[in-house]
């Protein structure tokens, strides 16, 4: 007999599964702390002639007492394969620094909602500071960058005075607090209550 229409085309296939998620790319390298890494109102800068300031009274162009240090990375070096300042470290038998000057080229201020340390030291000194500050310390023979949360009681500060201090307590003071950090150049780094700290930004 005659040959038939045509049948209607079949529709569209099934999806076929999924194919396996891709693999994850590598973790970027651990930076400083972002907001937060300041001070509140009421610490003390110590300027280039020995004398203080609140730092919410500190204004752009004052010269802060700094340090140059032997070896640390500049701040605004960022090449590859280069060891950044917060990943530096130094023995503290070979640790060298020059006393040194800073100018005030930035001014950070905010709020932040976490509070701050208050840390007394073997000396009495009282720094109030932030969680992600980065501070200056000794810890088994080692000179390095840590954040504050980062702190164990066993670690130094360094002072203006060319000294390393103890740390007797630490206290978290919680409650929502404006907070200031400056930006110095050239040496990215100023004392705050006598300890050296640095600028971060």
């Amino acid at each position: 007999g005659p040959i038939g229409p045509t049948g209607n085309a079949g529709g569209p296939g099934a999806i076929g599964p999924t194919g396996n998620e891709g693999a994850t790319g590598p973790t970027g390298e651990s930076g400083p702390g972002g907001p937060g890494s300041s001070f509140p109102a009421g610490v003390k800068v110590t300027m280039y002639d020995g004398s203080v300031k609140n730092i919410e009274d500190v204004i752009l162009g004052d010269v802060v007492k700094s340090l140059k240090i032997t070896g640390m990375p500049d701040q605004s070096d960022q090449r590859a394969g280069f060891t950044k300042w917060w990943n530096w470290e130094e023995d503290f038998i070979t640790f060298d620094s020059t006393g040194a000057t800073s100018e005030v080229e930035g001014i950070h201020q905010v709020l932040v909602p976490s509070g701050y340390y208050k840390i007394t030291t073997s000396n009495s000194i009282v720094l109030l500071v932030t969680s992600n500050h980065s501070v200056l310390i000794r810890r088994d023979g080692v000179v390095k960058w840590v954040t504050v949360s980062e702190l164990i009681l066993t670690d130094e500060f360094y002072t203006q005075d060319r000294e390393w201090v103890g740390i007797n307590t630490v206290e978290v003071i919680l409650g929502d607090t404006v907070v200031y950090d400056l930006d110095v150049e050239n040496e990215d780094v100023f004392y705050v209550e006598g300890i050296l700290v640095h600028n971060k930004m």
